[in-house]
């Protein structure tokens, strides 16, 4: 019986710190957050190795950097508009290429469309954007344009899609862009 009745007294007991750890926030005192993140923190600092060997220099990303030639970005793009209205998106290319696009350098593809300078979604051929078009309603393809100059084509840091909306229907279109630099 003894020993029922201190396991009941270990047990209340846990009880109680663990109600004093919960309730202490209240009164002031660490919450069961802190008190657990300091537990892994110092767990962590245990299991901790030598410092390595420092690696190479990464590559710089500011707003002026320019992408290697031979190097892709990719991303998405949406529009969607009220009937007969235009939609734009603008896509940018950080870090900016080297040189701007021409309008022969462009390139808009409709779903499951392939070309020999863009063989699929997320690929382009070096010096070549492709505006791949995922799915559609309603909408046709105005261009793909420089938004300083407003030519077709595309700047060093990116290009404007625009797409025309019919006259009725719910206009939209979305995909993928994919840019490598000459």
């Amino acid at each position: 019986m003894g020993s029922t009745r201190n396991k009941a007294l270990g047990i209340t007991l846990a009880g109680l710190v663990l109600a004093a750890v919960v309730i202490s926030p209240a009164l002031g005192g660490p919450s069961l957050k802190s008190l657990v993140k300091k537990e892994v923190k110092k767990q962590l600092a245990k299991k901790q190795g030598a410092a390595g060997p420092a690696g190479p220099a990464g590559a710089s990303f500011t707003a002026s950097s320019s992408l290697a030639s031979g190097e892709t970005l990719t991303g998405i793009w949406a529009v969607a508009s009220s009937t007969n209205q235009n939609a734009v998106d603008a896509i940018q290319f950080s870090p900016q290429l080297p040189v701007g696009l021409g309008p022969g350098s462009v390139h808009e593809l409709p779903p499951s469309n392939t070309s020999s300078a863009c063989p699929g979604m997320g690929q382009a051929a070096a010096g070549h954007l492709c505006v791949y078009v995922r799915a559609s309603a309603a909408v046709s393809l105005l261009g793909i344009f420089d938004p300083a100059s407003g030519g077709a084509g595309a700047n060093r840091r990116g290009a404007l899609i625009s797409f025309s909306g019919a006259s009725s229907g719910n206009p939209y279109a979305d995909g993928t862009w994919a840019v490598t630099a000459p």
